[in-house]
């Protein structure tokens, strides 16, 4: 937005910089990995919030000494993963896709439900996107 005499004004954007893509976020100990290279920065400083957050002792049920805690690997994967960012790459925006591999062990199950939600998780992914989008924004 931005301001103007008394009021505020929305504004359009003309093209987005990337799209950030968070699917089947919520159960326990998701894995990501890098998809695409063009978006590979961004990605790497994903993994750094979470370095810095687990650091700082921020992260809820999370182990820092353990390597296989770590959410976002610092590792590309060449899965063709065919979802929601398609047009947008057919318009050319870069995607970073936060999608874990394997997918959820519930996904498309009739578990599939609120039950299969791990709250300490969906906090520490909050809290890692958190900072990406205000180191991302220069806030």
């Amino acid at each position: 937005m931005t301001k103007t005499q008394n009021s505020y004004t929305d504004y359009e954007v003309e093209y987005p910089d990337m799209l950030v893509l968070l699917d089947l976020l919520g159960a326990p100990d998701p894995v990501f990995y890098s998809y695409m290279s063009a978006t590979e920065r961004w990605y790497v400083r994903l993994a750094d919030a979470e370095q810095q957050l687990a650091s700082l002792n921020q992260l809820k049920g999370y182990s820092r000494d353990k390597a296989e805690q770590k959410y976002f690997r610092l590792a590309s994967s060449n899965a063709y993963i065919e979802d929601d960012h398609i047009p947008f790459m057919r318009r050319n925006v870069d995607v970073l896709h936060v999608i874990p591999t394997p997918f959820p062990r519930v996904w498309h199950t009739a578990a599939d439900d609120h039950s299969a939600l791990d709250y300490n998780t969906i906090e520490n992914l909050n809290k890692i996107m958190r900072v990406f989008v205000a180191e991302y924004l220069h806030l």
